[in-house]
């Protein structure tokens, strides 16, 4: 996590990106919700929920500098791991309950906002079959990283 405090820039822009029926799925939603209701002011902060793409309009009204996207992404790890990927570390076909792949979403706005850069934030789901409520491991990892950005206001 010390390396995501060194990629944030003054014009850092906040995504989180899951669904919030399908389990772990909903970290991202859940980590921009645990940020609203802390206060968190420093960064403009985006639910996208399963559509990131029909938030385009309002990243490039923003014009960030960094986007990071903060979803549930299976890379094989232990659950509730915690890892930062570029757009081009992410698979087409990677998990993913979004109309729109990620890695897509990302080439499109670094080649529309030039200069923009794109980072994955993403966590290791245990369990991302329909329900509600996330794992254990995830709810700690989504505490981590509320945390992370609440000490850096």
């Amino acid at each position: 996590m010390v390396e995501l405090a060194g990629l944030l820039v003054e014009r850092t822009v906040i995504m989180g990106v899951g669904n919030w029926l399908k389990r772990d799925d909903a970290l991202g939603p859940l980590v921009i919700k645990a940020l609203t209701d802390r206060g968190f002011a420093k960064y403009p902060l985006l639910d996208a929920g399963t559509t990131p793409e029909n938030h385009l309009g309002r990243i490039a009204r923003l014009r960030p500098d960094l986007l990071l996207i903060i979803d549930a992404a299976d890379f094989g790890a232990e659950p509730g791991t915690i890892a930062l990927f570029r757009p081009d570390e992410i698979s087409l076909n990677s998990f993913s309950t979004h109309n729109l792949s990620l890695k897509t979403f990302a080439e499109y706005l670094k080649q529309t906002l030039h200069g923009l850069k794109v980072v994955l934030l993403g966590v290791q789901p245990a369990d991302a079959g329909l329900g509600e409520g996330v794992s254990r491991p995830v709810g700690a990892a989504i505490e981590r990283i509320a945390g992370l950005f609440i000490a850096r206001q």
